[in-house]
This record gives structure tokens, sequence and C-alpha cells, in this order.
């Protein structure tokens, strides 16, 4: 960059001695002045260097009356030398011409551009604006940043232009505005011009807020499984992107039918801190998590909604999952077996905790034919409970003949289908279980085995009491004669049946 006003102004303020500097100021502030300027104020120029005294010409009285301004003060304090060598070095500067010197004809007002915004890599904004076909090629521009209350003076470039008939410039004054100043929604950007030579001055003003702004934040759907399982963790979460400043503000809020309310961290809910990544274009993004463990009782039909605050929006914005869809697996209890009028065997199946009530269940013999059912010799009911955290038990209970399961081969089938589950879900019973072996003990019943005919054909008798025991076999009641272990199946005080061996 060449030589400046500024530059020329302060080489003629060093070269003034001390009591001559001092006089400067002085005059300065008494010197008389053209009407709509006004003198800078004592106060203002005392204590002040060579540079400040130079910055505080250049504000009150721009560059081109300023430097006729120092000019008049150097001849007042009869410093012709140092006049004459400030003279010299205006001349050298490039695109100034004194108004004394131009021929008022040919001078040209500027031409504003609007501002032009773009973010740079190093996190700033950078504001530019362009002014043309003005003449004579010098403007005085100011930019400043800040709220109503206080603004701050911004140091700007300026890149000048002339055009190819030599008949008028152009010029482009950029600055770089840092995020911090663009946080406060109430901040302003002002750049202001002034071309002397016509008289005249301009200005343009933006704030984030602006309709055009073109960074504000987007939200995407806020992605959650289809359904909600109770007591069982999610996570919803929504992406943000195209921000900027990174001053970003993300709210959750679960609505119901009665209230809407501000969810925050407790024990069944986090809220995991953002992290903002830059993107290419040097815009930010993000993405929002909600984890919680939600409950039929207090979640089922709740709508939750993400707010996201930033400086740029006159109003958050809002996404909403709409009303949740709530489910309850089935939690399967021990299937329960009892013999029932020493004919029946009744076995109890206990599903809990689902959610919602509808529910089938289906007892069957083939392994893959649970649709078919039991029929022959076959009862069959089922018992719902609505519990007090809003979901439902079922107790269904199937009796079945015991002689049936005196044929070591015979099995039923109990099958389940829920809402909440992948698929259905099957149980094998069994009335010669191998892993519900045990020993035979005094006091249970047994039912025994034996075979008769040609085609060894089993008969069954009992269930009868165990009286006493051996290691090989049993003494039951109503048989003067020992049975052998490997005859008899046991069957316990409560009606389970179990598998004493595999004869």
């Amino acid at each position: 960059m060449g030589l400046t006003v500024r530059d020329a102004l302060v080489y003629a303020l060093e070269n003034l001695e001390k009591m001559g500097f001092k006089k400067f100021r002085k005059q300065l502030h008494e010197i008389e002045v053209k009407e709509n300027y006004r003198r800078i104020p004592r106060g203002k120029l005392e204590g002040k260097d060579w540079s400040d005294i130079a910055d505080l010409i250049r504000e009150y009285y721009k560059d081109v009356y300023g430097a006729e301004m120092t000019l008049a003060v150097l001849d007042k304090i009869n410093e012709k030398k140092v006049a004459e060598e400030l003279e010299e070095d205006l001349r050298k500067v490039d695109r100034f011409v004194r108004l004394n010197e131009l021929e008022e004809s040919r001078c040209l007002a500027p031409k504003a551009r609007p501002m032009a915004l773009r973010l740079s890599d190093t996190g700033e904004m950078m504001c530019s604006i362009t002014l043309e076909t003005f003449y004579p090629g010098y403007l005085h521009t100011e930019w400043k940043c800040g709220g109503e209350k206080s603004e701050e003076v911004l140091s700007s470039q300026e890149l000048y232009k002339e055009s190819p008939d030599h008949g008028s410039f152009s010029v482009c004054s950029e600055v770089r505005i840092s995020q911090d100043s663009l946080t406060d929604p109430e901040s302003t950007v002002h750049v202001s011009w002034e071309h002397e030579y016509t008289n005249t001055k301009g200005r343009q003003t933006f704030s984030i807020r602006d309709k055009d702004f073109l960074w504000r934040p987007v939200m995407g759907d806020i992605q959650t499984p289809p359904c909600l399982y109770h007591d069982t963790p999610v996570v919803l979460q929504c992406d943000i992107s195209g921000y900027y400043p990174d001053a970003l503000t993300v709210k959750w809020f679960k609505k119901n039918k009665q209230n809407q309310e501000l969810y925050e961290e407790s024990d069944d809910v986090s809220i995991p801190k953002i992290t903002s990544n830059k993107n290419p274009d040097n815009t930010y993004s993000c993405t929002a998590r909600l984890m919680m463990t939600p409950t039929m009782s207090s979640h089922q039909g709740a709508e939750y909604i993400c707010q996201v605050e930033h400086p740029s929006l006159e109003k958050a914005i809002k996404k909403s999952t709409g009303g949740v869809k709530m489910l309850a697996k089935p939690r399967l209890e021990p299937i329960g077996k009892t013999l029932v009028d020493n004919t029946f065997v009744q076995f109890s199946l206990h599903l809990k905790s689902f959610y919602p009530k509808d529910i089938k269940v289906k007892w069957h013999r083939g392994e893959n034919e649970f649709r078919k059912g039991v029929k022959e010799g076959t009862s069959h009911t089922e018992t719902f409970t609505e519990r007090e955290d809003s979901l439902f038990d079922v107790i269904s209970e199937c009796r079945k003949w015991g002689r049936s399961f005196g044929d070591p081969k015979y099995k039923l089938y109990v099958t389940w289908e829920h809402e909440s589950m992948d698929g259905p879900e099957t149980r094998i019973l069994s009335g010669r279980d191998p892993k519900e072996a045990t020993e035979i003990n005094p006091g249970d019943w047994v039912v025994i085995t034996s075979y008769v005919g040609k085609d060894r054909q089993p008969c069954f008798e009992g269930p009868i009491k165990v009286l006493r025991t051996t290691p090989t076999s049993v003494m039951v009641e109503g048989k003067s004669n020992k049975v052998l272990a490997s005859q008899s199946y046991r069957r316990r005080c409560e009606g389970t049946y179990v598998k004493v061996d595999d004869m």
C-alpha cells in the first residue's frame, strides 16, 4: 500500500519540535472551521502523541479538509518548512487531489452496491461494500459495530480501481467481524462514506436479524424409533445445520394433554452437551440429543419438542415428534403345572407388564401348528389384570388329560404373540422334561408305567403316593411289592410331573 493521508499527517507532526507540537495542539483547538464542522475539544487533544492527533484530525475533518486544516494550523504557528514537506507528501498520495485543484464540473458522486457478506476460514464474517463511478478518486469510509449504546470503530481495507478511460474510480471497502460481536441480536454493523468533493454522504446498516441473512439454523426432523418401549432407554436426536455464528441454544420439552414442561437432566433423562462442527462453507452444524427411559404411565401419547434459539432468529424454531406410541413387551414368569382331580394337568402361562392389552395366546400340539390349537381333552381360559402403572398382566391356563403325559413323546406347546414382539414366542411343555429330573422321596406321588401286549404298548397306573425308597426301587401305597425306580415317574405334592430317568 502506498503513502496515505494519515501517513503524511503523522510525518508532518513528527517533524515538529516539542514546543512546536504543543503550539500546534493549542491552535488546532482555537482555529476557525467551516460550516457543518466543529472544533476538536481541548480535552481530547491533551496528552496525545502524533498518531493520536492525526487520527483526531481525520475523525473530525476527514482526509481532504483535515489536510487543509493541518496546513492552516502550521501556517498560523509559522511552521512553513513542515507545511511545505506536508504538501509535497500529499502530492504523493495516490488518488488524493486537493479541492482547489479540481475542476468542479468533473466531480462525480459515488454509487453504492448493497453490502456483501461472506464467511472466512478463520471463523470471522467479512463485510464489504463497493462504491462506484466517483471522481476524484478518494472516499472516506468508516465501519462501526455494536449496540445502540456503544459502537466500536473497525479497521477496514480499501481497494481502489480506476476506470479504463480514467474518468472515474471505484473502491471496495472490507472489514472483519468477529463471532463475539454477532452473538448479541441487537448488534448492528454500520458503514458510512463521504465524498467531500461532491459533498455526498451515504450509509448502510446490517443486522443479523435482517430477513436476508444467509446463515440461520435449519432443523431436520427429530429422529425417533417407530415406537418407544416401556422402561427401555431410547435416544431422540435432531440435526441442526447451516448456522453462524456458533451461538446456539437447544431446549427439549415434553408436552401432554395437561401442559408443556421443559425437560431437564434427571435420573431418567440425560441431555448431552452440544458440540458444533465446522462445515466446508464455514457455517456450523450439530446434533441435539435427548436420552431417556420412558414409562407407560408418564410418557404414553406425550409429544417431544426440540427448540432452537439463535441470535439470527426473531423467534425460536421447533420440531416435534407428535404424540409418541408406547409399547411394553410381555415378561414371562415360570410356567406352572398342577395336577387337578388326579385326572388333568393344568398349565399356567403368566405374562406380565405388557401394553397394549391385545395379546394372542395359543396352546397346540405340533411345533409349527400353533394356529390349529389343542382340541381333545383341553380346557383353555385367560384372565387379564390392569395394573396401576397402566400395563397389563394375563394368566392363560390350559388343562390336558394327565394320561397324555405318560407317553414320553407327548409334548404340549404354548405360543403367544404381541405387537411389541418381533415375532411369536413358544415354550415346550412335557411331563418328562429332562431339565426337571429329580430323585424320588417319601411323600412324592408317582405314576407307574409298564409295557404289555405284543407291540409293547405302555400302560399307566397312578398317581400313587410313595412310602419308602431305595436307590433302585420305591414302595407305594396299595402295593405289597417294591416298584423299580425306572418304572416310576414322580409327581411333587404341588402337582408337577418330572422325569426320573430315561427308561
